[in-house]
């Protein structure tokens, strides 16, 4: 799949060309960061109308973890409403970007890989933007992780995620890359994204003892339809089960 290289969120899964992955980059946590970091605020230069909105709301009086924080470009204009924040990445790049941007701001980073490291909390909100979750390296782990983050949810706290359909089957592994224009020179944008059909992500988030609350197929949280063309995205909100125990 294909797009400009114009801040649509649609990069994280995205690029010209594409192959099937196998090992032709890391997939190491932390390794996608690392690689992109120097581009990332380019590729994603703004932040959409209306995300900070629906975040704010679901968080309350936080505080919100932001699960694949990058370069802070959304948890630090959160952090500036007055939501506590915490980032966790596992790439030490992308943190050291968000600490060059970081002024008053209350964002608490960790350096982690929030699959399995102790989160803190509990958090009224738990988010993961413009795919993050299809870098995981496959199934199981997503499964895991979904399992992991909900242990760290308040008893009415949300798990958000944004991603988008995928042409490919669920659990198959692509790479992308995007020429970039830089003031150094051209370089290039690079991921592996994980497909995760929406079957696969109710079922693990199911097992994980959470319940989808609402889909919305943009930040006016319009609702989801579900013959959705592949590529559009989908924000699914899930909440802890009535029989789910922290």
């Amino acid at each position: 799949m294909s797009r400009q290289a114009s801040g649509s969120a649609t990069l994280a899964v995205a690029g010209t060309p594409a192959h099937d992955a196998h090992d032709a980059l890391p997939i190491a946590a932390g390794a996608y960061g690392d690689r992109n970091a120097a581009i990332y605020d380019q590729i994603y230069p703004r932040v959409e109308t209306g995300l900070l909105d629906q975040l704010e709301s679901l968080a309350g009086k936080g505080p919100a973890l932001e699960l694949g924080v990058g370069t802070g470009r959304v948890a630090l204009p959160l952090a500036q409403r007055g939501v506590p924040v915490v980032g966790v990445d596992a790439s030490t790049a992308m943190l050291a970007r968000l600490h060059e941007r970081r002024r008053s701001e209350p964002v608490r980073t960790v350096l982690a890989n929030f699959v399995d490291a102790d989160l803190g909390g509990p958090y009224s909100l738990i988010y993961a933007l413009v795919s993050t979750l299809n870098l995981l390296p496959d199934l199981g782990t997503f499964a895991r992780c979904l399992s992991h983050a909900r242990r760290f949810l308040k008893p009415d706290g949300a798990l958000l995620i944004e991603s988008y359909l995928s042409s490919e089957p669920s659990g198959h592994r692509q790479q992308s890359q995007v020429p970039i224009a830089t003031r150094h020179g051209q370089a290039y944008y690079q991921v592996q994204a994980l497909a995760i059909d929406l079957i696969d992500q109710d079922r693990f988030a199911c097992a994980a003892g959470l319940v989808l609350h609402e889909r919305w197929c943009n930040w006016a949280a319009a609702p989801w339809h579900a013959d959705a063309p592949p590529f559009a995205r989908h924000i699914s909100i899930y909440r802890l089960g009535s029989t789910s125990e922290r």
